[in-house]
């Protein structure tokens, strides 16, 4: 996969805790900022897909989410 440079600005407590984080991971920042940005976008995709349904069917009720909640606490705990 190619990739390309790009130049972005950090104020000095966040560009620390960044290079902190990335270290953590033994990974170099640009790959931590790649799964970072990753992540990001797949939330936001997540999100309009969620909205689009909600306008098709109607909002989520109350026990959809927490049956949802209690899903993804299992799959949290199941994959640590």
């Amino acid at each position: 996969m190619s990739s390309s440079k790009m130049s972005i600005s950090l104020n000095p407590d966040l560009r620390t805790a960044v290079a902190k984080a990335a270290e953590r991971l033994d990974l170099p920042v640009s790959e931590w900022f790649s799964q970072a940005a990753k992540a990001k976008l797949r939330n936001q995709m997540l999100g309009d897909f969620l909205d689009d349904w909600e306008q098709e069917h109607g909002a989520f009720s109350e026990a959809e989410i927490e049956a949802a909640e209690r899903l993804l606490q299992k799959r949290t705990a199941a994959s640590q």
